[in-house]
């Protein structure tokens, strides 16, 4: 069994030797669409990290006036501490918030001096609010703006953290559809380049075929070397789009900056390096051994 098993798949590359161009030809296109469906997948999972680091980096910052009493500050802490949602509210008084100025601006003498001039602290008492959620997020600045007069709040800063996360979606959506479109053009198009590979890989052995009918051939013997031709056509264009994407992403990996912190490409892909892996093998196999049984049912009759 095993010795039929080696001899297909030499007679399998055998063939492929033989008709090398469309060989080359189908796994290029079969490789296109691998990369594309690669690419659909990480901006998927990219997608979810940029979300995820964008609710966990919102925040509301509240800035109180001058003359904001400590205990009514104390107080607004307590019930925003009550709200649903909320993890975290830290107060930073004027004199922690003026201490941690200086240690950012240690280095530049002019600030310093400035202070200095004026004398008294023009830094304001503030809260800092995390929530666990958007809609948390978004009940507690409603909260906050109903409570301005009462708590002297002079004003609130924070990110639209609801809209940036619908625009992502709707980007990502696009990107996703263009992608899948893209994939599916250029799969059915490595399809019938395989299914004629095949064809005429049947063709260019038909007499070998038929003098193996007459010697009494199994099925699986004449059949053999052309799935396997499929299997390996497809291995090749998996691994190939694989290594080729990893290395891309490694010197080109985009990054964000800024309120997202740093998020690229290359660590996304390095999490799902294995399902990655499995995702372009399997489906490299089996496109290109879909195409190959269906050129076999149709023009290797045995």
């Amino acid at each position: 069994m095993f010795i039929n098993f080696f001899r297909a798949f030499v007679i399998g590359l055998r063939d492929l030797k033989r008709n090398f161009g469309l060989f080359l030809g189908s796994a290029f296109v079969l490789f296109l669409t691998l990369f594309i469906i690669t690419l659909a997948t990480l901006l998927q999972k990219l997608t979810q990290n940029l979300i995820l680091t964008l609710k966990n980096k919102a925040d509301i910052a509240v800035y109180f006036l001058s003359d904001a009493e400590e205990g009514k500050i104390l107080e607004l802490k307590s019930q925003i501490e009550k709200t649903p949602g909320v993890s975290e509210v830290k107060y930073i008084s004027k004199e922690e918030a003026l201490e941690e100025f200086k240690k950012k601006r240690a280095n530049d003498p002019l600030l310093t001096e400035a202070l200095e001039i004026i004398g008294s602290n023009p830094l304001p008492a503030s809260l800092l609010i995390k929530a666990q959620s958007v809609e948390a997020f978004e009940n507690v600045a409603k909260f906050l703006n109903q409570k301005k007069d009462e708590y002297k709040i002079e004003k609130l800063n924070y990110s639209d953290v609801k809209s940036m996360i619908e625009k992502l979606f709707s980007i990502s959506k696009d990107l996703r559809f263009f992608s899948i479109l893209i994939g599916g053009i250029l799969g059915f198009i490595a399809f019938f380049m395989i299914f004629y590979t095949i064809r005429l890989s049947i063709y260019s052995r038909r007499e070998e075929i038929k003098a193996m009918r007459l010697i009494g051939a199994t099925n699986w013997f004449i059949r053999g070397p052309f799935l396997f031709q499929g299997m390996i056509l497809g291995l090749i264009s998996g691994l190939l789009t694989f290594f080729l994407f990893f290395g891309i992403a490694q010197k080109f990996s985009p990054k964000t900056f800024g309120f997202l912190g740093e998020i690229g490409l290359i660590q996304v892909l390095k999490t799902n390096l294995l399902n990655l892996f499995e995702l372009n093998i399997l489906a490299g196999i089996f496109l290109a051994t879909f195409a190959t049984f269906f050129a076999i049912q149709k023009y290797l009759k045995v």
